[in-house]
């Protein structure tokens, strides 16, 4: 079984922000730059003939010819749907989603910078296998119009064939860039079950979804059985029955603290949440002083005392939200107890390479290299990892690089993390694994899913008695082998347009 590494250049005069399926529609391909194996990455100038496909250069070449058109190749790309969109539109080349694999997916798996400009620094490629820094301003002459105020609508080999030759370069180095970077990525998190899965989701995609453009009303409205959870936690601070909480005391004993301290927030979370709901603590003080534990109170004050005077928060805020923390984390020892134990395993995995170290009975720590880079790993019980990269200890603090998005563009910087922060991820990323789990099964039940929505899927089936919402939801609620008794249930509706339940 051969490898086809790939990458095209195109034209068009669509930018690539109008989505790469109505890019494709109209994109003409410039360049494709492809190698077989580890074999010389070749280019075939597009510009060159007026052949739909079947081009000189790779008819003469009987390998490739044959390999393009095997259906057992593996076909690699990065961001591998957009070259399979537009071979498949300007080419008229339909290669099997089941035979792609895409390097930018495979990238993101294990938390590294998606663009291939970013990764091949990141994995120690030298200078001269990454990507070539000319390529952006090769990119703005060749497959875009001329600006305006230019005299040639666009530009072209003909116009400029020394800058065509370094295009034509840009291209080649761009597969043998791919090709290293695959080389060094790990595949922990990039399998069989996470390729097939990968292949689904490019299946939804492809599927799209009918939109009419009329807005509809969302709705937020919690139904199940028993008493509504949020008012429980609720309840559980401030001592009543969780039927007698009110929503305004839901919002600020539940919502804002279930948010802000799940995962080892503390006053500034708190107030950080506070503000999106526009709840003023101020206002719940007496409140909290009449109907919290007298500890909470008195420990609130010492701790004002230490440290809290020295911010710029309202001290009666500070006091409201340090006394709710308290008795938050009073109810939650478990909770608490996860935030500690998965920042001591950290601690200890970087202290001792290649030994696991358990946090709790289902979570185990391992400090590893691969490629020459440390990582930390986090084995969940999904057999998937949470993936660390570069790990350091500074003292007690922890910290990893990865992509953070707080300063507008996604960077790849060092981030702090800690125990609380360690558990929210997991959290979500096993809440991930939970519904993907499902999605096969979903499928063969006959339900095509055209979008998921966080925690929700979206399915079309035959309007028959033979498809439900509480069939589905069965579906949805059945616990993955590795998650045996975990509760789920699952909820839905049946209509004829999406709407938020």
């Amino acid at each position: 079984m051969a490898t086809l590494w790939l990458d095209l250049e195109t034209y068009n005069t669509r930018d690539i922000s109008v989505g790469t399926y109505a890019y494709a529609e109209t994109a003409g391909v410039l360049l494709l730059a492809l190698a077989i194996d580890r074999g010389p990455v070749q280019v075939v100038d597009f510009t060159q003939t007026t052949s739909p496909f079947n081009y000189r250069q790779i008819q003469q070449n009987q390998k490739l010819s044959k390999t393009i058109t095997d259906p057992h190749t593996v076909v690699i790309a990065h961001h591998a749907m957009f070259d399979r969109a537009v071979l498949r539109e300007a080419l008229d080349l339909d290669i099997p989603i089941s035979q792609w694999r895409c390097s930018m997916a495979q990238a993101q798996a294990h938390a590294l910078p998606a663009a291939l400009s970013q990764l091949c620094p990141v994995l120690g490629l030298r200078e001269d296998q990454g990507k070539l820094k000319e390529g952006k301003a090769l990119i703005q002459r060749f497959c875009r119009p001329a600006s305006s105020n230019h005299k040639a609508q666009r530009y072209s080999h003909e116009s400029h064939p020394d800058e065509w030759k370094q295009f034509c370069e840009y291209a080649r180095q761009d597969v043998a860039a791919m090709r290293e970077a695959v080389s060094r990525m790990p595949t922990w998190n990039w399998g069989d079950q996470e390729i097939a899965l990968w292949h689904l989701d490019r299946h939804i995609n492809v599927r799209g979804f009918l939109a009419d453009g009329e807005l509809t009303t969302f709705k937020a409205f919690d139904q199940g059985e028993g008493d509504d959870p949020c008012r429980i936690t609720a309840s559980s601070i401030l001592g009543i029955p969780p039927k007698a909480i009110t929503k305004t005391q839901r919002n600020v004993f539940d919502k804002v603290p279930e948010l802000a301290l799940g995962y080892q927030g503390g006053v500034g979370a708190f107030q950080q949440f506070s503000n999106s709901y526009q709840v003023n603590m101020v206002d719940y003080w007496p409140t909290i002083q009449s109907m919290l534990d007298a500890c909470f109170i008195a420990r609130a004050h010492q701790n004002y005392s230490k440290w809290g005077f020295e911010n710029d928060i309202n001290q009666e805020a500070w006091l409201a939200s340090e006394a709710i923390k308290l008795a938050w984390r009073d109810r939650h020892p478990a909770t608490v107890a996860l935030w500690h134990s998965c920042q001591k395993a950290a601690y200890q995995a970087l202290r001792n390479p290649d030994q696991v170290v358990a946090a709790g009975p289902r979570l185990r720590f391992k400090f590893v290299k691969h490629s020459g880079h440390p990582w930390l790993l986090v084995g969940m019980p999904s057999n998937r990892f949470m993936a660390y990269f570069d790990p350091k200890m500074d003292g007690d603090n922890l910290s990893y690089m990865g992509i953070e998005k707080r300063h507008g563009a996604p960077r790849w910087e060092r981030i702090g993390t800690y125990g609380g922060k360690l558990v929210e991820n997991l959290c979500q990323s096993l809440g991930r694994d939970v519904l993907t789990d499902a999605m096969p099964a979903v499928e063969q039940a006959g339900y095509r899913i055209v979008l998921s929505v966080h925690d929700e899927l979206v399915t079309e089936a035959p309007d028959t008695a033979d498809y439900s919402e509480g069939d589905l939801s069965l579906i949805l609620a059945t616990s993955p082998p590795w998650a045996a008794g975990l509760p789920l249930a699952a909820d839905g509706f049946e209509a004829q347009r999406y709407r938020k339940d």
